[in-house]
This record gives C-alpha cells, structure tokens and sequence, in this order.
C-alpha cells in the first residue's frame, strides 16, 4: 500500500512514518519498518495503510497474534480488500484461531480472489484443526478436482503421508511441492523433520536452515536446530536456538520445553521449572513436557508435585496409545 496523503509530511508525521516504513520494508529491515510503523498507527489508529502495514510487518516477523489487531483494523476501515482478508486469515490460522481464520477466508473463497489453490489449502487445514472434518473433506475435493498440480495439494498429501510414519511417500509429495513452488512454506521443515526422526541430524539441519532462509522467524526450525545442537552436546548455541524459537513466538511451548532442558543441565533448577511449567501451560497435553517437569520437580525435592506430573504423563500416554491402536485397527 501507498502512504495515505491526509495531511502534509512533516519529521513527525503518520505518513512520514508510514513512508520511511515501507522503505525499510523494501529492504527486509522489518525491525527498522516495525519501529515507524508502530509510531504511524499510534499517531493515526484510522489510517487502514498503516494498519495494513503494520499487521504485515509482524506476519514477516512471524507473531501472528500481534498482526490480528492491525489487519482487522485494515479490514473495517478499508473494506475487506483481498491482501488484507488473506494476510488476517493467514494470522488467525497460524495463533491458532481456525474459526476465525475459516471465516475470513471463506470470505476470499466466495470472492474467487487469486490464489485460490492457497486459500483452499488453509480453508482446508482451518477446518481440520477446528474439529470440523465434513468441510474439511470437501474442501480437500475441491482442491484435488481444481488443482491437481498445486503445490498445495503436493503438500498437503506430503504433510498426510509423514503424519502416518509413510517417510518416502511423504518426501515424494513435499519434493513435488517444492518443484512446483520453490518458495513454499512449512515444506522445507517437514522434510528436515524427517531426516531428524531417521537420525540424520546433518541432513535435517540443512532443511531446518532452508526453511529459516524463507522465514527467519519460523520457531519450530529454530527450535529443532536447537535440540540438534543440545544433543550434540553444543549447549549454548542449542539455547541461542531456544531463544529464538521463544523470541519468534512467545507461545511456543517446545522453545520453552528446549531452554527448561538447557537451563536444566545448567543447575539452573529454578529457572528451568519456570520454563517447564511454561511449557506444560502452553500445552497441557504435552507428554515430554510434564515428563520434564515431573522430572525436574524430583530432582528439586518436590516428591508430592512431581508425582502429580508422573501420572498426567501416564494419562496422555495411554490416550495416545488408544489412538494408535484406533488407527492401526481403521487401517488408516
């Protein structure tokens, strides 16, 4: 977008901001274009290319939470044009708000705005993890009659094959999607993942590293070099990674789960509770996160508290083992 021309330009000025934001935008200085940008829309909260500008800044930067409130701001003062509808969806999508993120890009779907192998794509996988499985299906048609070369397809049945265990298959899917689309995200990650659970850790870094090179904020990434590095006895540059990974998102437990374990072989007992119960709130069905808690809780002396966490892991554990016995049965 364009700065708005309100009012005369002037050092201070919302569109003087505006204007030196979208400059250092252009040159992937996104802390230097989140500074003006930020000072823009505090000075003019109205102005729908600030907030527009403001919510991309932070999609690029990876805090998706933080860009909801600008892009809906662009949206109501400016309409629902197709760049601020996508860029709001994809923000809701990845804070985790699947219903929220459904309806706005419903809205770009009955549009029949560009991109549309895309916007199925994440209309489909709002839907999956919002527990709604019937529009979930029919948009997963939709994408396989509509664009049976998409990348987004290639992905998709990628990401479906690796969540079942079938490695080759899933690398073949990934592998199309790239060929197809060199730049797409997540794909990158899935691949090093992969190479990670085969032990391969060389391998793994290279993609975790390519995929950081699309999107330098990408926490999960930095959280698997992380635990690259710890186990490789690199300590400090596996919490360098941890950092990152909780500095991307706040919200992301695994970055706090990974630093609980580095401040852990530290003897920085209380610190690495803090992190594990962090963790553990972030994502109360995490079994490796109340397992080290439970653990660390021992090791501190707490013998009452820690065997509180040894029996939600036994508790998650037999859930997850009853639906894995569920789908070995379904033959899915």
């Amino acid at each position: 977008m364009v700065p708005s021309a309100r009012c005369a330009d002037s050092p201070a000025s919302p569109q003087a901001h505006n204007a030196a934001g979208i400059r250092a935008l252009n040159r992937g200085n996104l802390a230097q274009a989140l500074r003006h940008f930020l000072a823009a829309h505090r000075a003019d909260p109205k102005n729908a290319d600030v907030a527009f500008n403001l919510g991309l800044t932070y999609v690029r930067l990876g805090r998706y939470k933080e860009a909801v409130p600008p892009l809906r701001c662009a949206v109501s003062v400016a309409g629902p044009a197709d760049k601020a509808l996508y860029a709001l969806g994809v923000s809701l999508y990845e804070a985790g708000d699947f219903d929220g993120a459904a309806a706005q890009l419903e809205r770009l779907h009955r549009r029949s705005s560009q991109h549309q192998d895309e916007v199925l794509y994440l209309l489909e996988e709002s839907y999956r993890r919002g527990k709604r499985p019937r529009e979930a299906k029919e948009c997963f048609s939709e994408l396989e009659n509509e664009f049976p070369d998409s990348a987004f397809l290639y992905k998709l049945m990628g990401l479906a094959y690796s969540e079942q265990g079938e490695d080759e298959k899933a690398l073949s899917e990934l592998r199309h999607a790239l060929a197809k689309e060199p730049a797409i995200g997540d794909v990158h990650r899935a691949i090093g993942i992969i190479y990670l659970n085969r032990h391969d850790p060389a391998e793994a870094s290279r993609w975790f590293l390519r995929e950081l090179r699309l999107n330098s904020c990408d926490p999960a990434s930095h959280y698997y070099l992380g635990e690259i590095a710890r186990k490789d006895g690199q300590m400090l540059a596996a919490a360098a990674e941890y950092k990152k990974a909780i500095g991307c998102d706040s919200q992301y437990a695994d970055g706090h789960l990974g630093m609980g374990m580095f401040l852990e072989a530290e003897h920085r007992n209380t610190q690495a509770l803090t992190e594990f119960r962090e963790a553990v709130r972030l994502r109360p069905d995490s079994i490796p996160a109340h397992y080290e808690l439970a653990r660390c809780l021992q090791r501190d002396g707490r013998a009452q508290e820690a065997g509180i966490e040894v029996e939600t892991v036994k508790r998650l554990t037999a859930v997850e083992n009853a639906k894995a016995t569920a789908k070995v049965r379904s033959g899915r």
